[in-house]
């Protein structure tokens, strides 16, 4: 985090407490719409002031002239307008005019925190842009800058900067920025007084996602979510007067408060420094539905509309691989965030619009408009069955032959994208029909272990072609590199699913090269299955009270012969289907509930 230094704050609490007053009261019902009009919802506009203006206007949001034109229309923001961007200061006086508009006629625009509105909130400037600093600069006389140097300079030491570097490390209009946002400035109160998630007719709309703390504490995760961040705030200014945390350098206060002498003030701070509901594990962050397992993030997902009492989840944050809106979990979970800032995302403009018969996505630049398309993409931009599909039909620019037992390198064309796979020709060894096999049942089961891998012919020989993923890391290169795993996906239950899914196969080829980390090095993909489906009826030794989440418990039950004929009969023979059966038995038979249950 760069260097930040603190202007004067002088009755924010002041500002804390009108922020609050201008919200709903709290409990389950606050924060829940019923309208019979359209729903038009937003995403992660990053600043994009021209872009979002181009898609209100064509979703009939706004007028010519930039006015809430959607009479009893609610539209919904979901989160992130700042940060990246040139024109976060303009997307938020828009989005707060029209608000007031949208009340006017009867209408509504709602407003759900993003992570970067916290980070903002929090001093976490990494993203702020050059063009954003400067829409503050006519607010910042040179008395307010001179004012932050001179505070700067009489702390002293061989670290105090010149005039110069002060100049560059603060471009003019930080500290008017830094006002503005502060918890008593114009955009500072406003954003504390917003919810992080909201509930309109049959739909929930939050920033990243719903977490299991959704289903724990319903709509009044609104309130916890803004008290949280008060009080935080709160005890920050307390701890800087009494010379705990600098008041100079926000990017330093959790080592400081963890090198102060212990006080109770300083042991709350940093307690809400590691609130669940303002980290990874709450709705500003989550990644989980859309990042993670289907089977481990199901549970989670259903029990969070249930709890809501809601048929689907809308959802920003994650860029779609290809920029185009998409459906998941049977229309549970709608990914909305398509990079509607093209400089840095390469996206455009899309709202979904809800008329209360159907759902559909108006694009802008250019014009258009569809229904959500179907399923998380995992890899150039694409799901697996799309990725299935090229390896299948892709054209074969290069092939590189390898000797022994190790599979060959291919590249293929599809379309205008060059993808990299491997290929394993049938042999006297199985391997080929090993990996099919793996990757047949993996599809069966729901578990999305194994990289995608498809029946072909390559060089005139048939044989495995499996999908090569770009960016990731095996768990080889990962403990020599000294990597560590990334925090989106909880690791155990993907490992969990992972050591029954080799039990069950019987994989004796399971090592760090075969064991691959993807998505910030968070989610778990399987190739090397070559060495499986021995027809051994008996669980290898040592083998007991296997953890198993209770989506995978049900899936193995749900196996009988004739399915795994139908699936698996064209690469394993009789005894090796019931071998297989006979292990699911024993793995059943001695399972315990997994920590993901």
């Amino acid at each position: 985090m760069r260097r930040k230094i603190a202007t004067g704050t002088r009755g924010w609490l002041v500002g804390i407490a009108a922020a609050v007053l201008l919200a709903p009261a709290a409990g389950q019902e606050s924060w829940r719409f019923a309208t019979d009009s359209r729903v038009v919802a937003f995403a992660d506009v990053h600043g994009a002031y021209d872009s979002l203006v181009e898609l209100l206007q064509a979703a009939n949001v706004v007028d010519t002239e930039l006015h809430w034109s959607a009479g009893a229309a609610h539209a919904v923001s979901l989160g992130d307008l700042v940060d990246r961007g040139a024109g976060t200061r303009a997307v938020l006086d828009l989005v707060m005019r029209l608000q007031r508009e949208a009340a006017a006629a009867g209408g509504q625009l709602h407003v759900v925190l993003g992570n970067h509105e916290l980070m903002t909130l929090l001093g976490d400037w990494r993203y702020v842009s050059p063009s954003d600093y400067e829409s503050f600069a006519a607010d910042e006389p040179e008395t307010m800058r001179a004012a932050a140097y001179a505070a700067l300079t009489a702390i002293g030491g061989a670290s105090t900067p010149t005039r110069a570097q002060f100049d560059s490390a603060y471009p003019r209009g930080y500290f008017a920025r830094q006002a503005a946002f502060a918890p008593d400035g114009r955009y500072g109160a406003w954003l504390l007084s917003l919810p992080a998630l909201v509930v309109v007719n049959d739909a929930v709309y939050v920033h990243g996602g719903l977490p299991a703390l959704v289903a724990q504490h319903g709509l009044a995760l609104n309130e916890r979510v803004r008290t949280t961040l008060a009080r935080y705030l709160a005890l920050r200014e307390e701890l800087v007067a009494r010379g705990v945390l600098p008041a100079f350098d926000r990017g330093r206060d959790t080592d400081a408060a963890g090198s102060a002498a212990p006080s109770a003030e300083r042991d709350e701070f940093l307690a809400l420094d590691a609130a669940p509901e303002l980290g990874v594990e709450g709705p500003l962050w989550y990644r989980g539905s859309v990042y993670c397992k289907p089977m481990l993030e199901q549970p989670i997902l259903d029990a969070a509309l249930d709890r809501l009492g809601v048929a689907r989840a809308v959802v920003g944050h994650t860029p779609t691989g290809d920029r185009r809106a998409r459906s998941l979990y049977d229309g549970k979970l709608i990914m909305l965030d398509t990079g509607m800032l093209a400089a840095e995302y390469g996206g455009r403009p899309a709202a979904l619009v809800s008329d209360g018969r159907e759902l559909a996505v108006r694009y802008a630049a250019p014009p258009a408009s569809a229904a959500p398309d179907n399923g998380r993409t995992v890899a150039y931009g694409r799901t697996d069955a799309e990725l299935r599909a090229a390896l299948q039909r892709g054209g074969v620019v290069s092939v590189q032959r390898a000797g022994g037992s190790d599979p060959w390198e291919v590249v293929l064309r599809d379309g205008d994208e060059a993808l990299n796979a491997t290929f394993r020709p049938e042999g006297v060894d199985g391997a080929a029909d090993a990996e099919l096999a793996a990757a047949a049942l993996d599809a069966l089961l729901g578990t999305t272990l194994v990289a995608p891998t498809v029946a072909r012919t390559i060089d005139g020989l048939d044989g495995a072609l499996q999908l090569r993923y770009p960016g990731v890391v095996t768990e080889r290169e990962r403990v020599e590199q000294r990597l560590t795993f990334g925090a989106w996906c909880p690791l155990e239950p993907q490992l969990e699913l992972m050591r029954a899914f080799d039990v069950l196969i019987l994989n004796r080829g399971r090592t760090a090269d075969t064991v691959l980390f993807g998505n910030d090095r968070t989610d778990v993909t399987l190739v090397g299955h070559g060495r499986a489906f021995a027809p051994e009826t008996a669980l290898p030794a040592g083998v007991r009270d296997l953890p198993i989440p209770a989506a995978l418990r049900e899936a193995l039950r749900a196996l009988d012969e004739p399915r795994l004929v139908a699936a698996l009969g064209a690469w394993l023979d009789a005894r090796q289907i019931r071998a297989l059966l006979a292990r699911r038995d024993g793995i059943v038979g001695s399972s315990r509930r997994s920590r993901a249950d």
